[in-house]
């Protein structure tokens, strides 16, 4: 069996959305009471991921084939969250970035 043929259905690659976690959004997170009990629930629509020495927080998409369209609608929808989370936080100048990621398992 060939070593590349076993890699191959060992190995997931999901797209990324989101913004990087910096202090400042850090802060707004961790003072919000509605973030808290979002990460206590077993549906979290926001995640927080390592990826390049960086943290990102934000979704991964369950579609295998993105459009700008639909990356705009879950950019939109990590605001919102972003939004009712952190009311205080300017989403405006938030920046977003989408990349991928390998799993091997």
């Amino acid at each position: 069996m060939s070593t590349d043929l076993f890699l191959d259905n060992r190995m997931t690659v999901k797209m990324f959305t989101g913004c990087m976690l910096n202090p400042e959004i850090r802060m707004h997170l961790s003072q919000s009471q509605q973030w808290k009990q979002a990460n206590i629930g077993s549906e979290q629509k926001l995640i927080e991921i390592h990826h390049q020495t960086k943290d990102y927080l934000g979704q991964y998409a369950a579609e295998t084939e993105l459009t700008l369209a639909h990356l705009k609608v879950i950019q939109n929808e990590i605001k919102d969250l972003l939004q009712m989370y952190c009311p205080r936080l300017d989403t405006s100048k938030v920046r977003f970035f989408i990349f991928p990621q390998v799993f091997i398992f």
